[in-house]
């Protein structure tokens, strides 16, 4: 993340560890470094795919069900003690640019004593005209429009639930704060859409908002770096490109006019 504090404080994890520790991989399992203190009562999950999404269910599904999946008897024991409560899935663009799918969402707002929350006002504010562009040219997207909409409706039922999944939307993280060394807090700033259909970018808006939160997982994907001799966009952080072939201001450099990129270089994390 680059963030103040991230080096300085414990219990911050990016996603990929926490998945290898409650999955049982060797390298994670057995090493203190990797196991999360589940002793708060808020945890924060930087990241709106799937992989973000998995993370939140593990942390407030019921200890009965995750006890009849293959889950690491390890992680089942410490998630059989763990405090946390509240969850935040926290994504730095609206709802429509979210990567998680239908069948992921779905299965997070029907789980047994867990609430899902969703403030309709960021859904307001992510339905931007070019938003709206996006849905009505891609049907899953308004099929997550709709789903999201009516779970924002229910706004205030959760309080009859055990624990609550929050879903925030324009949000990136500015700092962390810790207390005795560990994660304590996480500083947000607001963020409003900017550009057009298929390519918003999120805008810092000035707005702050501080947060609880006794662990703080990564799930934002990986962060491409420069090539030499390629240009490079350092604010997007990918290769600058144009449907994934590089462009150039002079496309008749030598090895440059038939050069490609893909993935996280192509389209950034």
């Amino acid at each position: 993340l680059g963030l103040k504090g991230e080096d300085q404080f414990s219990n911050i994890f990016g996603a990929r560890t926490f998945v290898n520790w409650y999955n049982g991989h060797p390298d994670f399992s057995n090493d203190e470094r990797f196991v999360p203190d589940l002793s708060g009562d808020t945890a924060i999950v930087l990241g709106q795919g799937n992989v973000a999404i998995d993370c939140a269910r593990i942390l407030t599904k019921p200890i009965d069900e995750l006890a009849r999946t293959d889950i690491a008897k390890h992680a089942l024991e410490l998630l059989s003690q763990s405090k946390i409560k509240n969850v935040k899935v926290v994504g730095r663009r609206g709802h429509v640019q979210a990567a998680f799918t239908m069948k992921e969402l779905r299965e997070l707002t029907k789980l047994n004593g867990v609430g899902c929350v969703i403030d309709p006002l960021e859904l307001e504010r992510g339905l931007t005209q070019a938003s709206l562009k996006e849905i009505e040219n891609m049907r899953p997207k308004k099929r997550m429009n709709d789903l999201l909409q009516k779970v924002a409706s229910q706004i205030g039922t959760e309080q009859r639930k055990n624990k609550v999944i929050e879903l925030r939307f324009l949000l990136s993280p500015k700092e962390i704060i810790g207390q005795d060394g560990k994660v304590n807090s996480l500083v947000l700033e607001r963020n409003e859409l900017i550009g057009e259909a298929f390519e918003q970018l999120a805008s810092p808006s000035g707005e702050i908002e501080t947060h609880d939160c006794s662990l703080l997982l990564r799930s934002i994907g990986y962060k491409s770096l420069p090539i030499d001799g390629v240009p490079f966009d350092t604010t997007r952080n990918v290769a600058s490109n144009v449907g994934g072939r590089i462009i150039t201001e002079n496309e008749s450099e030598s090895g440059l006019a038939s050069m490609y990129a893909s993935g996280w270089l192509k389209r950034g994390p």
